[in-house]
C-alpha cells in the first residue's frame, strides 16, 4: 500500500493496477505449475526411502519466498524429478559457481546494447543527455547512431516524416468506410457514450432571420450543422513540438477546434455547404496554421477537409436532414426547369428566325418571278399585235394550231386505218414512243370481221 501511494505521488497512479496484473500472472503460473507437477508426478521414477513431495507444494512460491536459495531449490527439484543426484554433476557445479558471472555478463551486454539506436526512414529521434537535449545531436536523422548507454542517454522516436491526422467534430464510423455513398438521412458517425449516433453539431451563421409562427419574435440567425473536419499535419520542428508544450498534440487539436467554431459562426450556411466549401476549407487551414505558428508548435498544416458537413440527422418527429434534403431537391428541380426553358428557347428562337428568313426569301423570289412573267407577257402581247397586223389569217391559223397542239399533247390518241384506202402512215421513230401509244392501236370493225371469217 505504501509503495503504491509513493508511486502515485511521483506520477505513476496506475502502479497498483500493474501490481494486480502481476499477481494474476503469478497465480496463473502457479496453477500451470501444479498441473504440470501432477503430470510429472505420475511418470516420475520411484526410489525406495525417498519421501514423496506434496502435490500442492509450489516450487515457484518457495523460490519467491527464499530468493537466496535459488540454486539449492533448483538442485533439489532436479534431484527429485530425475531420481539421481543432478547437483553432483560437473555441469551443475560449474553453473553454480559461474551463475553470478553469467548473469552479470548478460546484464552488461544488455546495458551496452543501449548504446546503439536505429532510426526508421519515417522517423526522427530526440536524444536526451541526462534528461536534457543533447546539443547539436539532439535531433537524430534516419540511420544508425551511437550514444551513451541508458540511462545517461535516452532516445525518443517521433514520426516526423509521416503525415498525421486528427478530426474536429464527429468521428466517422469505421464500419461504414467501405460504403462509397454517404447519405445525410442515415447515421454514419461513431456513437459516443451516453449520446445518440450524432451530436447536435456546431453553430453556423445564417444570412437572414426567420419569423416564428407562434410569436412575433424573430429567430436567431444561426443554424446547427453536423461537422466532421479531418486535418492532416506534419511535424517540421521536433524540438519545438516536444519542448515548447507539455502535450502538443492535444494543444493542436484544441486550436483547430477553436478556429473551426470561430469561423463557422461568421459564415453563411448556404455558402459553406455549396460553392464556398473549398474556399472555407483553405481559410480554416490558414487560420489553424497561423495559431500553430503563434504557439510555436513546429508543425505544418497540410490539409483541412469540409467534405462531411451537413444538417443534423434529427429524430423521427423532426427529421432535419430529410427536410433540408427536400428543400435542396426543390431548388435543384427549379434550376433544372429554368435551364430546360433556356435550352428550349435557345432551340426554338433560332429555328423561328430561320423559318422567317426562309419565308421572306420565298416571298421575294415569288415577287421577282411574278414581275418577270408579267413583263414577259406584256412584251409577248406587243409582239403578237405586230404579227397579227402583218398577216391576220396566218397568225390566226398558227395560233389555232398551237393551241390545238398544246391541248392535245397530254391526251391519248388513237390511229384508225381504213380498208378502202391505200394511205401510208409514217411514224417518226427517232424519239421514244410511249408504251400506251404503241399498245393503243385499234383496228376497224371491218378488219376484225374479216379476220374472224378467215
Amino acid at each position: 500500500m505504501a509503495g503504491t501511494e509513493a508511486a502515485a505521488f511521483f506520477g505513476f497512479p496506475k502502479i497498483d493496477l500493474f501490481i494486480a496484473y502481476g499477481l494474476c500472472v503469478v497465480l496463473g503460473l502457479t496453477a500451470v505449475e501444479t498441473l504440470i507437477g501432477l503430470v510429472l508426478e505420475i511418470y516420475r521414477p520411484r526410489v525406495k526411502g525417498q519421501a514423496a513431495r506434496l502435490l500442492y507444494e509450489s516450487r515457484l512460491i518457495g523460490l519467491l519466498g527464499q530468493p537466496g536459495g535459488l540454486i539449492t531449490t533448483a538442485a533439489q527439484a532436479l534431484d527429485y524429478q530425475f531420481g539421481f543426484k543432478v547437483s553432483e554433476t560437473w555441469v551443475f557445479k560449474f553453473l553454480k559457481e559461474a551463475m553470478l558471472l553469467i548473469i552479470l555478463l548478460q546484464l552488461g551486454a544488455l546495458f551496452l546494447s543501449t548504446m546503439f539506436v536505429i532510426i526508421e526512414p519515417n522517423e526522427q529521434g530526440l536524444l536526451e543527455h541526462f534528461g536534457r537535449p543533447a546539443g547539436a545531436r539532439a535531433v537524430l536523422e534516419p540511420g544508425f547512431h551511437f550514444k551513451w548507454p541508458w540511462p545517461i542517454d535516452i532516445v525518443y522516436r517521433y514520426q516526423t516524416r509521416q503525415i498525421q491526422s486528427f478530426i474536429v467534430g464527429e468521428v466517422p464510423d469505421p464500419d461504414l468506410d467501405k460504403d462509397r455513398t454517404v447519405l445525410w438521412t442515415r447515421p454514419h458517425f461513431k456513437s459516443k457514450e451516453g449520446e445518440g449516433s450524432e451530436m447536435p453539431g456546431m453553430l453556423v451563421a445564417s444570412r437572414g432571420q426567420i419569423a416564428r409562427t407562434d410569436t412575433n419574435e424573430k429567430a436567431v440567425p444561426a443554424n446547427l450543422l453536423t461537422v466532421s473536419i479531418p486535418f492532416q499535419y506534419q511535424i517540421t520542428n521536433l524540438l519545438a513540438w516536444v519542448y515548447n508544450h507539455a502535450n502538443s498534440d492535444e494543444l493542436l487539436q484544441e486550436l483547430a477546434n477553436r478556429e473551426v467554431v470561430r469561423y463557422l459562426v461568421n459564415v453563411d450556411m448556404e455558402n459553406i455547404m455549396s460553392s464556398g466549401r473549398l474556399a472555407a476549407a483553405e481559410e480554416i487551414r490558414r487560420r489553424v496554421q497561423a495559431r500553430a505558428n503563434e504557439a510555436k508548435l513546429g508543425v505544418n498544416i497540410i490539409f483541412a477537409g469540409l467534405q462531411d458537413i451537413h444538417p443534423p440527422l434529427g429524430n423521427k418527429r423532426t427529421p432535419v436532414a430529410a427536410a433540408f434534403e427536400q428543400v435542396v431537391s426543390a431548388v435543384q428541380q427549379k434550376q433544372t426547369n429554368h435551364l430546360y426553358a433556356l435550352a428550349y428557347a435557345a432551340e426554338k428562337i433560332p429555328s423561328a428566325q430561320a423559318e422567317a428568313t426562309h419565308t421572306l426569301a420565298q416571298a421575294r423570289n415569288a415577287a421577282v418571278t411574278k414581275v418577270a412573267l408579267a413583263e414577259a407577257e406584256a412584251a409577248r402581247f406587243a409582239n403578237q399585235i405586230t404579227a397579227y397586223e402583218a398577216s391576220p389569217s396566218v397568225y390566226t391559223q398558227r395560233l389555232r394550231l398551237d393551241t390545238l397542239a398544246r391541248s392535245l399533247e397530254p391526251v391519248r390518241k388513237y390511229v384508225l386505218t381504213a380498208t378502202n384506202t391505200q394511205d401510208i402512215l409514217i411514224l417518226n421513230l427517232e424519239e421514244k414512243i410511249r408504251p400506251d401509244l404503241l399498245g393503243g392501236v385499234i383496228a376497224p370493225e371491218e378488219t376484225k370481221s374479216a379476220t374472224t371469217n378467215k
